[in-house]
C-alpha cells in the first residue's frame, strides 16, 4: 500500500442551483393513502410513498403529463430470497450488496389524472410482486443495466437511491443517534429527496 502513489482528487463542483427540504409523510398519511387505494388491498409503504412522490411531480408540472412515458426505478434487497444466481438464497445477515432492480413505466398523462396516484402505486407494487416471485430476481444481471438504459433513453425517470431494508439512518459512528441521512451523489439531478429510509432523485 505504501508503495501506491496517492492521485490529486478530481473536481466535483457542487451546484449551485440546488435546494434541499425536508417533507415528512408520516405513519397517519400513509394509512391514509392506503386506505385510498383500497382498505382491503395489501400494499407496501415503499409502493405507496413512492407512488405519492412520483404522481405529486407529475401534477405540479414536473412530466408535463403528455403521452410521453416516464420510468420509475428502484433497487431492491435480494437477501433471504430465492432468485436465479443463489441457490440456497443469500442469508438475511449477508453484509454486502446482493440487489436486483425494479422498473415501472408509465405514461406521464396517467400519472398527473385524478387516479393517478392508485395507478401508480398498484404498478409499482405489481412489479415489486413480478421481480420477487419465481426465479426472476437477478436473472442475467450483466444484461440488466444495458436494458435499462436502453428503456430509460430520454425517459423522464425518479430514481429511489439505495434500498429501503437498509437503515443508513440507524449506524452508529460512535456519536449520537443519526438525525438525517442524505446522498450527495443526488446533487447532479433536478429534483431530489430524501429521509430516513427513502431517498428519491429526479433526472
Amino acid at each position: 500500500m505504501k508503495k501506491i502513489p496517492f492521485q490529486p482528487a478530481r473536481s466535483h463542483p457542487v451546484p449551485t442551483n440546488r435546494v434541499r427540504a425536508s417533507f415528512i409523510l408520516r405513519q397517519s398519511h400513509v394509512k391514509s393513502l392506503k386506505i385510498r387505494i383500497s382498505p382491503s388491498l395489501r400494499i407496501s409503504t415503499f409502493a405507496v410513498a413512492s407512488a405519492y412522490i412520483w404522481t405529486s411531480l407529475a401534477k405540479c408540472g414536473s412530466g408535463g403529463g403528455g403521452d410521453e412515458d416516464e420510468v420509475f426505478y428502484y433497487l431492491a434487497d435480494g437477501r433471504g430470497r430465492r432468485n436465479a444466481l443463489f441457490d440456497p438464497p443469500v442469508p438475511k445477515n449477508y453484509f454486502g450488496n446482493c440487489l436486483g432492480a425494479g422498473v415501472v413505466r408509465l405514461e406521464s398523462r396517467k400519472l398527473a389524472a385524478e387516479d393517478g396516484f392508485v395507478v401508480a402505486a398498484k404498478a409499482i407494487d405489481d412489479e415489486m410482486n413480478k421481480i420477487y416471485d419465481g426465479d426472476e430476481f437477478l436473472i442475467k444481471p450483466e444484461n440488466r443495466l444495458p436494458i435499462v438504459l436502453s428503456n430509460c433513453k430520454d425517459v423522464r425517470m425518479l430514481l429511489a437511491s439505495g434500498s429501503p431494508t437498509f437503515e443508513f439512518a440507524e449506524v452508529d459512528f460512535g456519536r449520537r443517534s443519526t438525525r438525517k441521512v442524505e446522498f450527495l451523489s443526488m446533487d447532479d439531478r433536478t429534483y431530489a429527496g430524501a429521509d430516513a429510509k427513502i431517498y428519491m432523485s429526479r433526472g
